[in-house]
């Protein structure tokens, strides 16, 4: 059994002296700071400039939770090497805690940590250490991000922090970050980078690490990229000669400084003007920005009714609108449109005419309903038996001339017949005469 081991055996048979006579168990006084945390906002704090994308795994676990059981995260396992019988895992829990830089490493507090620990054979997951007895403790695993999407972005930079040894030098037994460009198929030698840290004391197997902010800006491939992965790769080559920590891994970011606020040039009608019962849609015109997105509105400043979103705007009627665009970053912009209202009186299939006649004619031979929407003057008319004439709620019609009958009128709101009225067709609603009246059918 080598030093390393040894230590391990007596530092573990310390702490469970000490927690015997502890009033709380680490489990519970894990689970009183959870309870205390799940009122609380994550204490990760962003840097300036955009985030891209983020994950500071806080997946509420005191230990043991496999790193693959995580918002997407994956194992490429025998990545480097053979990997062994008894190997260390990626492991996501508080069992390493998540610690501000530059304080220095600790057991479960209440911030989850991405770390290489402990087989179940070996013990299991106790934070940031990893078994080395021989090569049946041997261990090539890269845990691998999902896949991220820089598209629109330039200026990327990857921040997170860490602790992480294994051997000096990133030798025989390391912790190294990895880059790909392309979804993961490949993991060139370009984009390997090794992660070292020092210890809040030697790193001799006792001390716990220190941690770090590690910021790298991104290679111009990483730039406008949807196929964006991170790895972290831990190797321990089973000699049986290492020295914890392993490494741990805790608040990724991916940031940009270079960030296109939104703007849009103008919106337009499809139609205008229109029936006051017709509709048209709208168009963004122009419109630029790092994630841009636009959604309609009737009233300035993305408030109102919504009406819409992308583009082109749902159908709308006559009216003013806003079309609203937001992105990653501020301000946000708008251009307004009004679709005007065609002064037309009459509407007939959602068309406007000057006139009663007008949609009589256009009616045909066709059964269709006119709908008057405005007070009009009288007209000489002949309402066909396919045609239904509807007086709108509110809107007053007097008839001064000859309106000859062999259709339908509605009235909705007020008639008066001044003139002479004939015909044998329906009448639905009140009459207010002081003209002639006669059943006759006329054309």
């Amino acid at each position: 059994m080598n030093s390393k081991l040894v230590s391990k055996i007596l530092l573990q048979a310390s702490l469970v002296v000490v927690s015997f006579f502890l009033l709380k168990s680490p489990v519970s006084n894990w689970i009183e700071s959870r309870q205390n945390k799940d009122n609380v906002a994550s204490t990760l704090v962003l840097p300036p400039g955009t985030t891209i994308w983020s994950d500071n795994f806080n997946n509420d676990c005191p230990s043991g939770c496999l790193a693959e059981t995580w918002n997407g995260w994956t194992i490429l396992n025998n990545d480097g090497g053979t990997t062994g019988g008894s190997p260390n895992f990626w492991y996501i829990s508080c069992a390493e805690e998540g610690v501000t830089p530059p304080g220095c490493g600790s057991s479960c507090i209440d911030d989850e940590s991405l770390h290489i620990g402990h087989g179940a054979a070996s013990g299991g997951d106790m934070g940031a250490g990893f078994n080395e007895t021989g090569v049946t403790n041997a261990t090539f695993k890269t845990v691998v991000s999902p896949t991220i999407s820089t598209a629109g972005y330039s200026n990327v930079t990857l921040q997170f922090d860490f602790i992480a040894f294994g051997s000096a030098a990133c030798s025989d037994d390391r912790a190294q970050l990895r880059l790909s460009t392309d979804n993961g198929a490949t993991w060139p030698v370009g984009y390997q980078y090794c992660l070292t840290s020092v210890c809040c004391g030697g790193c001799n197997g006792y001390s716990q690490g220190q941690w770090t902010t590690y910021t790298l800006a991104l290679p111009a491939a990483f730039n406008n990229n949807p196929n964006v992965r991170i790895g972290f790769n831990w190797r321990n080559n089973g000699n049986g000669s290492g020295t914890d920590p392993s490494v741990a891994i805790d608040d990724v970011l991916l940031i940009t400084d270079n960030c296109v606020p939104p703007a849009i040039t103008s919106a337009t009608a499809g139609s205008s003007p229109i029936c006051s019962v017709s509709t048209t849609t709208l168009t963004a015109n122009g419109v630029l920005g790092t994630n841009a997105a636009v959604t309609w509105w009737t009233q300035s400043g993305g408030t109102g009714t919504q009406v819409g979103s992308g583009l082109t705007s749902d159908p709308v009627g006559p009216g003013t609108y806003y079309a609203y665009v937001t992105g990653s970053c501020t301000p946000p912009d708008e251009a307004s449109v009004v679709v005007q209202s065609l002064p037309g009186t009459v509407v007939l299939n959602n068309m406007c005419y000057l006139t009663i006649a007008e949609a009589i004619t256009a009616a045909g031979n066709s059964i269709g309903t006119i709908h008057v929407m405005s007070n009009i003057g009288s007209e000489n008319l002949v309402i066909p038996e396919n045609v239904t004439l509807i007086i709108t709620n509110g809107i007053s019609y007097t008839n001064t001339g000859t309106l000859c009958n062999n259709g339908t009128i509605i009235n909705n709101g007020n008639f008066t017949n001044a003139g002479n009225y004939r015909g044998g067709g329906n009448f639905v609603g009140n009459f207010l005469n002081f003209g002639t009246m006669s059943p006759t059918v006329c054309n």
